[in-house]
């Protein structure tokens, strides 16, 4: 998943500005330097790799690791912060309050691990549509949170743009996740500061308000740099007034198929707006059959126990859209990573579980 005007002072200023403008300046504020190294396991990748800072009021700061594993995060503002790393693959604990003061240098190194899969539980029926994030169907499912700093994305690491995201209040999402014998049942609390807004084509329902859903159905695989035919699938459903849907696939982009005819996802989404509109409940399901393998014939539901993985997104409309010419603004998404769509070794590992653990 995108002034102001001077004008010449005149030349009376006021006393008061030109007192200013001759007191002696005080003393510069220098910035503080976050740096060290990042290791991950044999096998897996620093491509794209990034540690962030970021604080409660929400300034962020945030660098790519070197191929050597080295970072370092300079012009860090005096300040509280949580510092995270996000690489494919793996993980390790956020590292909370730390304390910056000015011209300060911290060193903090990280060793990374392999991630270990979250849990879709499975259902012993389908779950109607009707049956929100909040209903009991989903109670035993893992919260999966993209609502905070660290999975904020912009693809050029623009920090003028992720720094107007304001917070988990202005966009961001929980996500709940079960499966059954019909497919895979999504649901979701999403927060917009604007809802129904995707001005775009379905192929590019990226550039609104949209949810997408990146879904493996074998082992996750570190060294996969490219979707399979027969394993990797992107669905992309924009939350415009009328909600829209698109299938990436290895070689294509298009509508989801049922029965060799497309599929409209008004039978299989549910959206129902937040009493202040701040937001949106949002239930999708996606039946076995959508995932169609390169010889067209779908799969089937997983056993219990299996492994793959996935990844999901939060995508957010820019106030600049137009239906002529829409954009987004940034995306949220659970690996903190921004190449899930095109590259599965970004996706996060699953496991298909009888119970919640």
């Amino acid at each position: 998943m995108k002034d102001l005007c001077l004008r010449p002072a005149a030349a009376c200023w006021p006393v008061g500005i030109a007192l200013l403008l001759l007191a002696p300046a005080g003393p510069t504020m220098a910035a503080a330097t976050i740096s060290g190294t990042v290791k991950v396991p044999d096998g897996y990748t620093l491509i794209q790799a990034t540690v962030t800072a970021s604080a409660a009021n929400n300034p962020l700061f945030r660098k790519e690791v070197a191929d050597d594993g080295t970072y370092t995060l300079d012009g860090v503002a005096a300040g509280t912060y949580t510092l995270t790393v996000q690489a494919k693959g793996t993980e390790t604990p956020p590292v909370p309050n730390v304390v910056l003061t000015e011209g300060q240098t911290l060193k903090q190194d990280f060793t990374l691990t392999a991630a270990k899969p979250l849990c879709f539980v499975k259902s012993p029926n389908p779950i109607p549509l009707t049956d929100d994030i909040n209903s009991a169907s989903f109670a035993d499912a893992p919260d999966i949170h993209v609502d905070s700093a660290a999975n904020l994305i912009e693809p050029v690491l623009d920090l003028p743009v992720l720094n107007k995201w304001g917070g988990p209040a202005t966009a961001g999402g929980r996500f709940r996740m079960k499966y059954s014998s019909a497919g895979i049942h999504l649901a979701a609390d999403i927060t917009y500061k604007v809802v129904g807004v995707n001005l775009a084509p379905p192929n590019k329902s990226y550039l609104g308000n949209a949810i997408e859903f990146d879904f493996q159905n074998d082992p996750y695989d570190p060294e996969r740099e490219k979707f399979d035919a027969d394993h990797d699938w992107q669905f992309v459903v924009g939350l415009g007034e009328t909600p829209q849907w698109v299938l990436h696939r290895a070689h294509s982009v298009d509508q989801p198929m049922l029965n060799g005819q497309p599929e409209p996802v008004s039978k299989h989404i549910l959206i129902k707006d937040r009493p202040n509109k701040d937001g949106q409940l949002v239930r999708i399901d996606f039946p076995w059959a959508l995932f169609l393998k390169d010889d067209e014939t779908p799969i089937g539901p997983p056993q219990d126990n299996d492994l793959g993985a996935a990844e999901l997104a939060v995508d957010q409309s820019s106030p600049e859209s137009t239906r002529d010419a829409p954009k987004s603004l940034y995306q949220l998404t659970w690996s903190g990573l921004d190449s899930a769509n095109d590259q599965p070794n970004a996706m996060k590992p699953i496991q298909f579980c009888l119970q919640a653990p």
